[in-house]
């Protein structure tokens, strides 16, 4: 997707921030080397010498990166690619340009889907949204499509036992409804019973 952008720089800038709001990925692919080398998906050298550092190596698959604002979806996998993806990029537009967006944390239940697929589901999103702020911008700004502390946080919620469930459902805020939902797994999640996050226009230019 990155050769899309049509700049290696830019590529390489927007690849990151992807890393910095799924750091899952790297690790994905690993795991993915592990027990099936033939769907290696080759992440540049780059994005590897990056996994040694310190902070990378603290955000790997450690901690949820809760916030004071905990929201959850339940995408169903199973609708139609480009129905899911519409509505996907659109709830994802509003919360990385949210005004309180560094205060949230959005929480991606995978279903039934490989930890890998799922991350490159939800990362294939994000790239898609930096790359219309990269080409609005016309790559004019040097730090165009970085990501900070300051911005919304996304983790997915691959092999939470019925324990790890409990106690997430304590640090919820509210779950965020969509027309193309996955009830059962709601059901199945006992979130039923969350607030539903209301949509809002609270947005602002991202710089």
């Amino acid at each position: 997707m990155a050769a899309h952008l049509g700049n290696a720089a830019l590529a390489e800038r927007s690849v990151r921030a992807v890393l910095k709001l799924l750091p899952g990925l790297v690790q994905a692919e690993a795991k993915l080397a592990d027990y099936d080398p033939s769907r290696q998906i080759h992440l540049p050298e780059f994005l590897r010498d990056e996994v040694t550092s310190p902070d990378f190596q603290d955000g790997l698959g450690q901690t949820l990166r809760l916030r004071s604002t905990n929201l959850v979806i339940f995408p169903d996998w199973n609708q139609p690619e480009e129905s899911l993806f519409a509505e996907l990029v659109e709830l994802f537009r509003e919360l990385m340009n949210h005004v309180d967006r560094q205060k949230i944390t959005l929480l991606v239940y995978p279903g039934t889907l490989d930890p890998l697929d799922a991350d490159m589901a939800v990362s294939s999103i994000v790239m898609h949204l930096l790359s219309e702020d990269n080409s609005s911008e016309d790559n004019s700004s040097e730090d165009s499509g970085e990501v900070s502390e300051d911005d919304l946080a996304i983790s997915l919620l691959n092999d939470l036992d019925t324990q790890q469930w409990q106690t997430l459902r304590d640090r919820l805020t509210a779950r965020v409804a969509l027309v193309c939902e996955d009830e059962e797994a709601i059901a199945h999640t006992g979130t039923a019973l969350l607030a539903v996050w209301a949509r809002s226009h609270s947005v602002e230019k991202r710089e």
